[in-house]
């Protein structure tokens, strides 16, 4: 698979993956919740298997994500993700008397459900994770747009982790079993950060999603591959770079990110994704 150093946005992929990342349960009572918004305008160009190939149109996309984690014990947390995206089509980027259509299209994503069990809780930390990705998903086929997978996807994995007054640090892995024939899916992510004050972190993050090959092929899906969208053969590695403040005002924090990676059958574009979160 041919390496890209470009911008991605992850919830633009199939990054709606992991969301409870890390081994670290809230406090009993105490919960979080986080919004973050990113742009893709006009990109035209998505990775394949062996380089790159251009969309049939332009096409611009606004994901949105909402998502929030409650510490229902000291060793049991609960998540959960909406994510939303707006996307649009337009000019032709080669003549073409096949040329999909131009349109619009709005609409949820793949709400995300999301557990975790702490078993060991001490300077290293590991909990079982498991998550439920739904079938929420908006499509039209036509126009070759989607929101998110046509499956339903339950993760169950472990996370493994531990902390200094400085540094953290944590690995996830997951086995993603996808219903509706799609690929299963391999995850792999780890994080690395470094607080340069008591409240902002710098902050290295790696996620490598893989399909396994034991679906079918899908023709209906080839206008969704076309623009890079969720499909069962997409994968891809990022890797991203995020400043991390956690409290700017009030118990309300923020954070940025950009990243780069290589991958199949997604968007290669450049993006920045921004985010703020309140804890309670």
């Amino acid at each position: 698979m041919k390496k890209h150093l470009v911008l991605l946005v992850a919830t633009f992929t199939l990054a709606s993956a992991m969301i409870a990342q890390g081994p670290w349960i809230p406090k009993q009572g105490v919960s979080h919740v986080q919004g973050s918004y990113s742009t893709i305008p006009n990109y035209q160009v998505v990775y394949i298997e062996d380089g790159t190939a251009s969309t049939p149109r332009l096409l611009t996309a606004q994901p949105f994500s909402l998502y929030g984690e409650f510490g229902i014990s000291e060793r049991l947390g609960f998540s959960v993700k909406l994510p939303f995206s707006v996307l649009e089509s337009s000019d032709a980027v080669e003549p073409s008397d096949s040329l999909i259509e131009a349109g619009s299209l709005s609409g949820i994503g793949n709400i995300s459900l999301g557990g975790k069990v702490a078993i060991i809780s001490n300077t290293w930390r590991v909990s079982f994770t498991g998550q439920v990705d739904l079938k929420t998903g908006s499509r039209n086929q036509e126009l070759g747009l989607t929101t998110g997978c046509n499956s339903t996807t339950i993760t169950p994995g472990i996370a493994v982790g531990t902390s200094t007054k400085q540094w953290f640090g944590y690995a996830n892995l997951g086995y993603g079993y996808r219903t509706n024939n799609y690929h299963d899916l391999f995850s792999v992510s780890a994080e690395l950060g470094y607080r340069f004050t008591p409240k902002a972190s710098f902050i290295f993050h790696f996620t490598s999603m893989n399909q396994l090959g034991n679906g079918d092929d899908l023709p209906e899906e080839e206008n969704y591959i076309n623009y890079g969208l969720y499909s069962s053969i997409q994968e891809f590695q990022t890797f991203q770079v995020k400043l991390f403040v956690e409290e700017i005002v009030d118990s309300f924090g923020g954070f940025l990110s950009l990243g780069g990676g290589s991958g199949s059958h997604v968007a290669a574009a450049p993006a920045i994704t921004v985010g703020i979160f309140r804890k309670w």
